[in-house]
């Protein structure tokens, strides 16, 4: 009981801490908080701790989304990189697929109501 019940083995003791907790610190380092602010504010006995819990936080968001940033900057570049490459092919075939439907309604409705929408390059404007 003298060893186990002593003030030095409860200070040495590795603590849990609850997921609320975690989460309220990730938060306060992600708004610009350092990794010794957090420490001293929200009494981590370890820094390597709250780097672990880093480290987990942004392996889930990859887990999750792969192809989007998070606000902590990835230490894999070349991933981040194709994936940009990647989202990136996506939004020019959706811009163009957009593109397309609208020349579509435009041709449509250039038949159906018998009036020229699009511009002639060789027209003039009217003088008023």
């Amino acid at each position: 009981m003298t060893t186990y019940g002593s003030k030095n083995y409860h200070r040495d003791k590795k603590c849990a801490y609850p997921i609320t907790q975690k989460r309220s610190i990730l938060r306060a380092i992600e708004a610009g908080m350092t990794l010794g602010e957090s420490q001293i504010r929200f009494n981590i006995k370890s820094r390597t701790a709250i780097k672990r819990w880093i480290k987990a936080e942004e392996q889930e968001k990859h887990d999750l989304v792969p192809c989007q940033d998070s606000p902590m900057p990835s230490k894999i570049p070349k991933k981040k990189s194709i994936c940009q490459v990647k989202a990136l092919k996506e939004a020019l075939a959706y811009a163009q697929l957009k593109i397309k439907a609208l020349d579509t309604m435009i041709d449509i409705a250039e038949e159906q109501l018998k009036v020229d929408i699009r511009k002639k390059s060789g027209a003039r404007q009217s003088q008023e």
